[in-house]
């Protein structure tokens, strides 16, 4: 597997200006088949992981993981990953995510993996293990998988 620890730097200021969510609060279970590593700073941040394609698509196969597409419903209705559901980053709550996941995985991704990263960092947050499928749309494609696209 392909797992990348990536920066929590979006979460640096909160940290420092201590907006980071309590030490007390309790930790989100990290996803099936991942193993949870916290970085902490005086409070527990959650480790955002990446995945690959092959990777996603086995998962999706499972069953077993919620795919969420932070990107804007009029790009989400144009093409998307069969499954995933939208969930902009424009609206973005990521308390909303770990109640929808309701204890599955879920991964979070966007064309690109600019704004799943963005995302992630605020999923940080919530503690646990997030996982960011950062080739988005475009690398799911560029492996040869299929996209949802709109009717002309």
């Amino acid at each position: 597997m392909r797992y990348a620890a990536r920066p929590l730097a979006l979460l640096t200021p909160m940290l420092l200006l201590g907006c980071a969510p309590d030490a007390s609060t309790s930790a989100a279970t990290p996803p099936q088949g991942i193993t949870a590593q916290t970085t902490s700073a005086a409070n527990t941040l959650g480790t955002v992981v990446s995945i690959t394609p092959d990777e996603l698509s086995n998962w999706l196969a499972q069953g077993d993981t919620v795919l969420v597409d932070v990107r804007e419903p009029h790009e989400f209705a144009a093409q998307h990953i069969p499954g995933a559901i939208n969930r902009p980053l424009s609206s973005f709550d990521p308390n909303a995510i770990v109640q929808l996941a309701n204890g599955k995985r879920y991964v979070l991704h966007c064309m690109a993996g600019h704004r799943s990263g963005i995302a992630s960092n605020r999923m940080a947050a919530t503690g646990g293990t997030i996982v960011h499928f950062d080739d988005g749309i475009n690398g799911w494609k560029a492996s040869g998988r299929t996209v949802v696209i709109a009717p002309k």
